[in-house]
Protein backbone atom coordinates (compact mmCIF):
# COMPACT_ATOMS: atom_id res chain seq x y z
CA UNK A 1 0.00 0.00 0.00
CA UNK A 2 1.61 3.27 -0.74
CA UNK A 3 1.68 5.54 2.08
CA UNK A 4 1.44 8.88 0.66
CA UNK A 5 -2.12 7.72 -1.43
CA UNK A 6 -5.13 10.12 -0.89
CA UNK A 7 -6.83 9.49 2.13
CA UNK A 8 -11.08 9.12 1.71
CA UNK A 9 -12.50 11.97 3.09
CA UNK A 10 -14.50 12.49 6.20
CA UNK A 11 -17.86 13.55 6.55
CA UNK A 12 -19.13 11.54 9.31
CA UNK A 13 -16.21 11.56 12.12
CA UNK A 14 -16.79 8.85 15.07
CA UNK A 15 -16.28 11.26 17.82
CA UNK A 16 -13.57 10.13 21.10
CA UNK A 17 -14.81 12.55 24.19
CA UNK A 18 -13.34 12.69 27.59
CA UNK A 19 -16.81 13.24 30.29
CA UNK A 20 -20.18 12.57 29.69
CA UNK A 21 -20.89 16.71 29.25
CA UNK A 22 -18.88 16.39 26.28
CA UNK A 23 -21.09 13.05 24.92
CA UNK A 24 -23.61 15.89 24.45
CA UNK A 25 -21.19 19.00 23.78
CA UNK A 26 -18.76 17.87 21.45
CA UNK A 27 -21.12 16.79 19.00
CA UNK A 28 -23.45 19.92 18.89
CA UNK A 29 -20.55 22.30 18.50
CA UNK A 30 -18.92 20.18 15.80
CA UNK A 31 -21.91 20.25 14.03
CA UNK A 32 -22.41 23.69 14.62
CA UNK A 33 -18.85 24.18 13.41
CA UNK A 34 -19.31 22.28 10.51
CA UNK A 35 -21.90 24.96 8.94
CA UNK A 36 -19.93 27.41 10.07
CA UNK A 37 -16.83 26.44 7.50
CA UNK A 38 -19.23 25.70 4.87
CA UNK A 39 -20.31 21.99 5.34
CA UNK A 40 -23.73 21.74 7.03
CA UNK A 41 -24.14 18.31 5.51
CA UNK A 42 -21.59 16.95 7.59
CA UNK A 43 -22.15 15.56 11.25
CA UNK A 44 -20.35 13.45 13.54
CA UNK A 45 -21.36 10.03 14.09
CA UNK A 46 -23.81 9.27 16.41
CA UNK A 47 -22.69 7.21 19.83
CA UNK A 48 -19.35 9.36 20.55
CA UNK A 49 -16.70 7.11 22.57
CA UNK A 50 -15.69 8.12 25.93
CA UNK A 51 -12.41 7.95 25.97
CA UNK A 52 -11.36 9.71 29.38
CA UNK A 53 -9.16 12.01 29.96
CA UNK A 54 -5.36 12.97 28.46
CA UNK A 55 -3.64 11.36 31.26
CA UNK A 56 -5.21 7.89 30.64
CA UNK A 57 -4.99 8.69 26.85
CA UNK A 58 -1.23 9.19 27.19
CA UNK A 59 -0.97 5.41 29.28
CA UNK A 60 0.57 2.71 26.83
CA UNK A 61 -1.34 1.44 24.54
CA UNK A 62 -4.77 3.40 25.64
CA UNK A 63 -4.93 5.79 22.46
CA UNK A 64 -4.34 3.13 20.02
CA UNK A 65 -7.02 1.06 22.30
CA UNK A 66 -9.79 3.75 21.87
CA UNK A 67 -8.68 4.86 18.00
CA UNK A 68 -8.66 1.26 16.95
CA UNK A 69 -11.79 0.75 17.97
CA UNK A 70 -13.35 4.33 16.28
CA UNK A 71 -11.75 3.26 13.36
CA UNK A 72 -13.50 -0.04 13.37
CA UNK A 73 -16.75 1.61 13.48
CA UNK A 74 -18.67 1.14 10.64
CA UNK A 75 -21.16 4.01 11.22
CA UNK A 76 -17.99 6.58 10.98
CA UNK A 77 -15.65 7.51 7.93
CA UNK A 78 -13.57 9.35 10.28
CA UNK A 79 -12.19 9.60 13.50
CA UNK A 80 -12.00 13.10 15.84
CA UNK A 81 -10.16 13.20 19.13
CA UNK A 82 -11.25 16.01 21.48
CA UNK A 83 -10.35 16.20 25.08
CA UNK A 84 -9.02 18.48 27.16
CA UNK A 85 -5.46 19.45 27.72
CA UNK A 86 -5.58 20.61 31.06
CA UNK A 87 -1.81 22.20 31.79
CA UNK A 88 0.20 20.45 29.22
CA UNK A 89 1.39 22.06 26.10
CA UNK A 90 -0.92 21.50 23.01
CA UNK A 91 1.60 21.10 20.02
CA UNK A 92 4.06 19.03 22.37
CA UNK A 93 1.13 16.72 23.24
CA UNK A 94 -0.54 16.47 19.60
CA UNK A 95 3.01 16.11 18.04
CA UNK A 96 2.52 12.58 20.65
CA UNK A 97 -0.68 11.52 19.73
CA UNK A 98 -0.76 12.07 16.16
CA UNK A 99 3.14 9.71 15.60
CA UNK A 100 0.86 7.16 17.87
CA UNK A 101 -2.14 7.55 15.85
CA UNK A 102 -0.76 7.76 12.37
CA UNK A 103 -0.01 3.85 11.73
CA UNK A 104 -3.51 3.12 13.23
CA UNK A 105 -5.06 5.94 10.37
CA UNK A 106 -2.71 3.97 7.72
CA UNK A 107 -3.84 0.33 8.45
CA UNK A 108 -7.53 1.47 8.27
CA UNK A 109 -7.67 4.15 5.67
CA UNK A 110 -9.34 6.17 7.69
CA UNK A 111 -8.62 10.57 8.67
CA UNK A 112 -7.92 10.66 12.27
CA UNK A 113 -7.87 14.29 13.62
CA UNK A 114 -6.77 15.57 17.00
CA UNK A 115 -8.00 18.94 18.94
CA UNK A 116 -7.47 19.43 22.35
CA UNK A 117 -8.83 21.95 24.33
CA UNK A 118 -6.62 24.43 26.31
CA UNK A 119 -6.76 24.32 29.31
CA UNK A 120 -10.32 22.99 29.39
CA UNK A 121 -13.77 22.73 26.81
CA UNK A 122 -15.11 25.26 29.17
CA UNK A 123 -12.36 27.87 28.75
CA UNK A 124 -14.25 28.50 25.51
CA UNK A 125 -17.20 29.71 27.55
CA UNK A 126 -15.16 32.32 29.22
CA UNK A 127 -14.54 34.37 26.32
CA UNK A 128 -17.99 34.61 25.61
CA UNK A 129 -19.48 35.36 29.29
CA UNK A 130 -21.41 38.85 28.84
CA UNK A 131 -22.91 37.56 25.47
CA UNK A 132 -23.73 34.21 27.27
CA UNK A 133 -25.29 36.32 30.25
CA UNK A 134 -27.57 38.02 27.91
CA UNK A 135 -29.29 34.55 26.64
CA UNK A 136 -29.59 33.19 29.66
CA UNK A 137 -31.03 35.38 31.94
CA UNK A 138 -31.83 32.25 34.45
CA UNK A 139 -28.63 32.83 36.16
CA UNK A 140 -27.50 35.27 38.07
CA UNK A 141 -24.71 36.56 36.66
CA UNK A 142 -22.41 38.79 38.02
CA UNK A 143 -19.22 39.17 35.55
CA UNK A 144 -16.56 40.48 38.22
CA UNK A 145 -12.96 40.92 36.08
CA UNK A 146 -14.50 39.92 32.71
CA UNK A 147 -12.01 41.48 30.00
CA UNK A 148 -12.42 41.00 26.32
CA UNK A 149 -8.91 41.16 25.83
CA UNK A 150 -7.96 38.81 28.21
CA UNK A 151 -6.17 35.16 27.81
CA UNK A 152 -8.83 33.21 29.12
CA UNK A 153 -6.14 30.09 28.53
CA UNK A 154 -4.27 31.57 31.13
CA UNK A 155 -7.07 30.70 34.16
CA UNK A 156 -6.97 27.43 35.68
CA UNK A 157 -10.11 25.94 37.19
CA UNK A 158 -12.36 27.11 34.08
CA UNK A 159 -15.55 25.14 35.80
CA UNK A 160 -14.01 27.15 38.96
CA UNK A 161 -14.30 30.17 37.39
CA UNK A 162 -17.49 29.60 35.64
CA UNK A 163 -18.78 29.12 39.11
CA UNK A 164 -17.81 32.95 40.69
CA UNK A 165 -19.14 33.99 37.05
CA UNK A 166 -22.33 32.49 37.94
CA UNK A 167 -22.80 34.12 40.95
CA UNK A 168 -22.05 30.91 43.33
CA UNK A 169 -24.25 28.52 41.23
CA UNK A 170 -23.03 25.39 40.53
CA UNK A 171 -21.56 24.39 37.19
CA UNK A 172 -22.34 21.18 36.00
CA UNK A 173 -21.32 19.62 32.87
CA UNK A 174 -24.77 17.80 32.53
CA UNK A 175 -26.80 20.89 32.37
CA UNK A 176 -24.50 23.59 31.34
CA UNK A 177 -22.27 22.60 29.01
CA UNK A 178 -24.83 21.45 25.87
CA UNK A 179 -26.71 24.42 26.77
CA UNK A 180 -23.86 26.70 26.65
CA UNK A 181 -21.97 25.24 23.39
CA UNK A 182 -25.53 25.59 21.79
CA UNK A 183 -25.45 29.75 22.24
CA UNK A 184 -21.58 30.35 21.35
CA UNK A 185 -20.80 32.99 18.60
CA UNK A 186 -18.25 30.66 16.60
CA UNK A 187 -16.65 33.58 14.57
CA UNK A 188 -16.44 35.82 17.81
CA UNK A 189 -14.90 33.32 20.49
CA UNK A 190 -12.71 31.63 17.56
CA UNK A 191 -10.99 34.68 16.38
CA UNK A 192 -9.44 34.92 20.12
CA UNK A 193 -9.40 31.00 21.14
CA UNK A 194 -7.00 29.07 19.49
CA UNK A 195 -8.65 25.87 20.46
CA UNK A 196 -11.72 26.93 18.85
CA UNK A 197 -9.76 27.84 15.63
CA UNK A 198 -7.98 24.85 15.60
CA UNK A 199 -10.82 22.94 15.93
CA UNK A 200 -12.51 24.73 12.92
CA UNK A 201 -8.93 24.16 10.78
CA UNK A 202 -9.65 20.26 11.63
CA UNK A 203 -12.63 19.87 10.66
CA UNK A 204 -11.85 21.43 7.58
CA UNK A 205 -9.10 19.22 6.79
CA UNK A 206 -11.57 16.30 7.40
CA UNK A 207 -13.66 17.16 4.59
CA UNK A 208 -11.06 18.26 2.51
CA UNK A 209 -10.21 16.36 -1.01
CA UNK A 210 -6.79 15.00 -2.39
CA UNK A 211 -5.33 14.91 1.51
CA UNK A 212 -2.39 12.59 1.76
CA UNK A 213 -1.72 13.30 5.61
CA UNK A 214 -3.07 10.30 7.59
CA UNK A 215 -3.57 12.64 10.81
CA UNK A 216 -3.81 16.27 11.43
CA UNK A 217 -1.91 17.81 13.09
CA UNK A 218 0.61 15.83 10.69
CA UNK A 219 3.17 13.88 13.29
CA UNK A 220 6.82 15.16 12.83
Amino acid sequence: MNPDATFAVGYQPVLLVEGDGDREAVPLLVRRLFSEIGRPECSPAPRPIRCGDLPKLLRTGALEKFVTYACTRPDGDSVLLVVDCDDDCPPEVVGKLSQRAEPIARKFRKRIGIALMHREFETLFLYALPDLAEKFRDLPWELEGWEAGRDWTQVRGAKEELRRQMGGRVYKETRHQVRFASALDLTAVGARCRSLAHLASTLRWLTEDGKSEAVYPRAR
